[in-house]
């Protein structure tokens, strides 16, 4: 019944671990969570190449895993060709950047209004993107998102001109 709801009224779907939920923005993607105390995993099956999620602590009170693993593909055996953009949006972090930039993507604060974010970074965020011959991975340190219960992940395989 509810993937007939999904479908019929385009409801965003949802995946859940025990202690982390995911939404997923667009009803043709698929995703998996596999959880465990040192690293949160979610495996993502993107029909376009673009897409975002949110990622949800449950509980407030929980903390984020040391290593938060993104696996993005196509399909079974077919990764993305690249990741030409990435975002990864909280309420008090921003970082933004691609395969290129891995290990040094770049970190934006809070501007002063605490509002929005800061117009140059901050800093350099050490996420990791490894293409493999199954999936764009992208590795994110837990430690940056220690502030923040939830956030919003977009990705862009590559940009069509």
């Amino acid at each position: 019944m509810i993937t007939l709801l999904v479908l019929v009224f385009g409801l965003p779907l949802w995946a859940s671990g025990d202690d982390f939920a995911i939404t997923m923005q667009k009803r043709c993607e698929q995703s998996e969570i596999q959880q465990s105390d040192q690293k949160l995993e979610i495996k993502i099956h993107s029909s376009f190449g673009i897409g975002r999620i949110k990622v949800e602590r449950r509980c407030p009170s929980t903390s984020w895993p040391e290593t938060i693993v993104l696996q993005i593909q196509y399909e079974a055996g077919k990764p993305l060709k690249e990741l030409e953009g990435f975002t990864l949006r909280g309420e008090k972090l921003l970082i933004t950047g691609s395969r290129n930039t891995g290990g040094q993507m770049d970190q934006f604060g809070l501007a002063e209004d605490q509002t929005s974010f800061q117009d140059k970074p901050s800093g350099k965020a050490n996420i990791r993107v490894d293409r493999t011959n199954e999936t764009m991975r992208i590795v994110i340190p837990g430690k940056l998102l220690a502030d923040e219960v939830s956030l919003e992940i977009q990705w862009v395989d590559y940009y069509r001109s």
